[in-house]
């Protein structure tokens, strides 16, 4: 069970970095578009693990720390609200940058907020099935910033 913990904390923490890592100086509002000013980034993270939230939100305190320019906001809602509160989250004006799949269905329900991931060194390192859940003929998949941002590039 601490493996799986430390392993979602990890690949939490490598899309962050992947979204945050490559951002630029202006910001955005919600629906992409720059706003023009200010350096800082803001990450929402929305997740159904109620298991690793403190886990979580530990990790994002440090990362914040070691990146002032960064602001991680986590979302946890668990159980069977999960998907009726996601699908409202993306159909809204300010979709989350990341957020949990439960599996090859919810690939084909938010394929637009999606990037195939296959062709990334980082792939080649999660855990033996790590991806199985997100993998639909041969394509590993992860979410690319709801409607793929421009300062999250």
């Amino acid at each position: 069970m601490k493996k799986k913990v430390v392993g979602c904390i990890l690949t939490a923490m490598m899309i962050t970095g992947m979204f945050t890592g490559c951002g630029n100086s202006e910001s955005q509002s919600g629906d992409g578009t720059n706003t023009g000013s200010g350096d800082q980034v803001v990450v929402d993270i929305f997740q159904n693990k109620n298991e690793i939230s403190d886990a979580l939100q530990a990790a994002i305190e440090q990362y914040e720390s070691e990146n002032p320019g960064v602001t991680i906001h986590l979302e946890t809602v668990g159980g069977s609200d999960y998907a009726s509160s996601l699908k409202a989250k993306m159909l809204g004006n300010d979709p989350v940058e990341i957020f949990t799949l439960g599996g090859p269905d919810d690939i084909a329900s938010y394929k637009e907020y999606l990037e195939p991931l296959t062709g990334e060194e980082w792939v080649s390192h999660v855990t033996a099935g790590g991806c199985d859940n997100v993998t639909v003929d041969g394509q590993v998949y992860a979410d690319r910033g709801g409607r793929l941002r421009t300062d999250l590039q």
